[in-house]
């Protein structure tokens, strides 16, 4: 388990790396560019977060179930936030990206406290942030919620 939690947190760090690498210092992106580059970071998180689920099984009804997987899914999100956050965002979306980030940060404290939460049956702690990012158009990071049992 702590190698699969190591590895997880390696390939977020890379992630994260490899999507920002000279674009942190790099000047605002065209509105175009930045979605391009916003969603492929949605896109690799989808991959990286359901490589996760089926180590966890689907039958999860207590949270101590659920903590393995939000264990592990928690240092993703983490490097989803990093990862979008370091996109120089044109001046028209600094607000949305803002809004979309701290709903997105709320969404992770409320899987922590309540691990549970990250699977459907609950209320979608991420509801909130798909909505931000629909209104930043990236199609690909509005599936950021629970996942479905």
């Amino acid at each position: 388990m702590r190698g699969r939690k190591r590895w997880c947190t390696g390939a977020v760090v890379a992630l994260t790396v490899a999507m920002t690498a000279g674009i942190a210092d790099a000047k605002e992106l065209s509105d175009k560019r930045w979605r391009r580059r916003a969603s492929a970071i949605c896109e690799q998180f989808h991959e990286d977060r359901n490589a996760i689920l089926p180590e966890h099984g689907l039958s999860i009804s207590t949270p101590d179930e659920a903590q393995p997987y939000v264990d592990q899914a928690v240092p993703l999100y983490e490097g989803l936030i990093t990862a979008i956050n370091s996109l120089a965002e044109p001046l028209s979306r600094v607000k949305g990206v803002k809004s979309f980030l701290n709903t997105l940060k709320a969404g992770v404290r409320a899987i922590e406290e309540n691990p549970l939460a990250a699977f459907s049956g609950f209320e979608d702690p991420f509801a909130t942030a798909n909505q931000a990012a629909a209104k930043l158009r990236l199609r690909s990071c509005t599936r950021l919620g629970n996942q479905r049992i």
